[in-house]
């Protein structure tokens, strides 16, 4: 027990088995965050897990011997840390579940951590071969790598075994510690294969950035977001009382529609179908602006459908008031089931239950992450990051929180504690300065320009711009609100090559000015010679997706694959080639956030220590918010300022402008304010 060991992990938590080990019965699992289990199903802590398995490992991840601990037992739970606390990797299939388990047992709690072990698992191997395989679990894999099959008959998984000291219990938890580590060796052998001995795949950088990645999502799930529950249950019914109203004032006015209710469907499609007539009937031509039904091919009571009825009805025309009203309804209803109903779980007249997302006792959410996209659509079950290579979030999907929901993240520290947070500056754009080597941007972020004035000064030039609004012209008020706006949008919409429609639609819907869509044509053909790196660069990637079929990015050897893609095709060729430019931009501005966060478990105390005052509690995208003690807001910002110069020094930043040649310098800003009005 005195050298350091390479282990394979796995635990059998209360759902596995229809008793403990004193024959009480015990519940289905429902949810798998400790936390939320000991609430939701009222488990007793020593019932969480009830068997663990370790498989020792070659340092090549080849299996040696296997052992099984029953946790009831006080001995068996002592020999188990010892080996956790002497190991030094850790291998295992969506470690981050066992490990929160774990972790959430007194004895464990300090001999799992970031400073102690790596944790190699067997889903980021999965997605490192191929992001676009369905099968994500051990057993799926199995027979697919041809390695191993379980049989049902012989495991009971799928009838639950009838207590923790079933022999059958223990094979089950041993054998998939042993079929991980086949797993993992095959993954990386078939990777060296398809990928080349050289890809950054196996890489110790690609290795440890994502063994750090999961550390990171386990110590966000664990510190969980607080939320403010009697907040939320007054909002929910004023949103009920703003939805019912709305319904009311409708169905007594002068076109009379019930938005909810029987008959409701009928009577919203015969509506949108005579704003249909009456408006062709005077010749304004509709046919390409409405989404139809799949099946009856009817005009749908959809969001995006009364938009473009009230954009072309007249003003005073009565039916505007009805889509008003509409719109009211339609959103109120949305949040409630989007958002309070699932944070609250409670159903309409009835009390608060005990499925709630924000836990009653703690008054904290803690969402399940997920370092590694899904390869399924959402209405399939999905679960995981997205495929542009950002983590997200579920239970809560805090991530899409609303300006009206987050009002409601309040410090668990109450007048003492904030609601802090960092975000990138633009850094999308300097990724693509850093990728592409474009001198426009990498020379405005060098110089500390204005990126987007610069970009509204080429499309409007200097002397209308003067005669407009002065000599001062960069400080008007009228022109920062249009013209940078409009420069603005033209960076990002360059990043992703969007079209001239595409970009007089959000121009329209930023500054409320119809600005000429010869404005965009001009700007879209002009993309070659105004940002010519970036377009160069964008021309590399697309000719080695379609090449190849895939894209493969360093320093990690995160890959998407393009199949098929072509960019003679149609509209399918089209989104792709978007995909295929945004994939790197995303990816890698996603990771720069990621590691700013690794380094800051280095520097912040641990959130799981004594008396702990400083937590991470979010991530979104290029930001990172934290539950803070009033006293600590200098430390965390000068912990922040030491993570994000470090990344640029010698983290992942410094490893993308080494391997380009191109630098650009990292900017944030830090935000703290004593109300949650910092997340909105």
């Amino acid at each position: 027990m005195t050298d350091p060991q390479v282990i394979s992990l796995d635990i059998e938590t209360y759902g596995a088995c229809m008793t403990n080990a004193d024959r009480k019965p015990l519940p289905v699992q429902t949810v798998f965050q400790p936390q939320r289990s000991l609430h939701t199903d009222k488990v007793d802590m020593k019932d969480l897990v009830l068997t663990a398995a370790i498989t020792l490992s070659t340092p090549d991840f080849k299996p040696l011997d296997t052992m099984v601990f029953k946790m009831h037992r006080p001995e068996d739970r002592m020999r188990l840390r010892r080996w956790l606390h002497n190991s030094h990797t850790i291998i295992g299939m969506n470690l981050q579940f066992d490990i929160q388990y774990l972790r959430a047992l007194p004895e464990f709690r300090y001999s799992l951590s970031h400073e102690r072990q790596t944790l190699v698992d067997l889903s980021v191997y999965n997605y490192l071969h191929s992001e676009t395989r369905p099968e994500r679990s051990l057993k799926s894999l199995g027979p697919i790598l041809r390695l191993f099959s379980y049989d049902a008959e012989q495991t009971l998984k799928h009838t639950r075994f009838p207590h923790p000291d079933d022999d059958r219990l223990a094979n089950y938890n041993g054998q998939d510690t042993h079929n991980t580590l086949l797993a993992v060796h095959e993954l990386r052998r078939r990777i060296a294969r398809d990928f080349g001995t050289d890809t950054k795949k196996l890489s110790d950088f690609t290795q440890n950035f994502y063994s750090r990645s999961i550390w990171t999502v386990i110590y966000m799930s664990e510190s969980g977001i607080p939320m403010d529950r009697e907040g939320l249950e007054t909002y929910e019914r004023a949103l009920s009382e703003d939805s019912m109203a709305a319904h009311e004032e409708s169905s007594h006015s002068e076109h009379p529609l019930p938005f909810e209710g029987a008959g409701s469907g009928k009577a919203k499609m015969e509506f949108m179908q005579n704003l249909h007539d009456e408006l062709t009937s005077q010749g304004v031509e509709l046919a390409d602006k409405l989404v139809l039904t799949p099946k009856r091919g009817e005009i749908s009571f959809s969001e995006e459908n009364r938009n473009v009825f009230a954009s072309v009805l007249p003003p005073e025309h009565p039916a505007q008031h009805t889509l008003k009203l509409a719109k009211t309804h339609a959103a109120a209803q949305k949040l409630i089931s989007s958002y309070t109903c699932p944070l609250l779980r409670h159903r309409r007249n009835r009390p608060l239950d005990q499925q709630s997302i924000v836990l009653p006792t703690t008054g904290l959410a803690h969402p399940t992450w997920y370092v590694t996209p899904s390869p399924i659509k959402d209405g399939q079950g999905a679960t995981g990051g997205t495929k542009q290579g950002r983590i997200t979030c579920k239970g809560p999907s805090a991530q899409t929180f609303p300006r009206s929901i987050k009002q409601y993240i309040r410090s668990r520290f109450g007048d003492q504690g904030v609601i802090a947070n960092f975000d990138l500056s633009q850094i999308e754009l300097r990724v693509a300065g850093v990728l592409s080597g474009e001198r426009s941007l990498v020379d405005a972020y060098n110089t500390g320009s204005d990126l987007h004035t610069d970009r509204a000064v080429s499309i409007f030039g200097a002397g209308d711009l003067e005669r407009n609004y002065g000599p001062d012209y960069r400080n008007d008020p009228g022109f920062r609100g249009h013209e940078r706006q409009c420069g603005k949008r033209t960076n990002f919409a360059d990043l992703f090559r969007s079209s001239a429609p595409t970009m007089q639609s959000a121009m329209m819907e930023d500054t409320g000015i119809d600005f000429p869509m010869a404005l965009f044509q001009k700007i879209v053909k002009d993309r070659p010679r105004v940002r010519p790196q970036l377009w160069q660069w964008q021309e590399r990637m697309l000719d080695q997706a379609e090449r190849q079929g895939w894209v493969e990015l360093t320093p990690t050897g995160q890959s998407r694959h393009f199949t098929n893609f072509s960019r003679r095709g149609g509209g399918e060729a089209k989104n792709m080639l978007n995909e295929i430019i945004n994939f790197p931009i995303q990816t890698h501005a996603g990771n720069t956030l990621l590691d700013i966060q690794h380094r800051l478990m280095g520097i912040l105390p641990n959130p799981m220590g004594r008396q702990p005052r400083i937590f991470q509690c979010l991530n979104v995208y290029d930001a990172v918010y934290f539950d803070c003690h009033v006293d600590e807001i200098e430390r965390l910002r000068t912990a922040v300022d030491r993570a994000i110069t470090s990344c640029g020094t010698e983290g992942y930043w410094q490893q993308l402008q080494q391997q380009t040649g191109n630098c650009v310098p990292l900017e944030y800003d830090f935000e703290v304010k004593e109300d949650s009005s910092v997340l909105a």
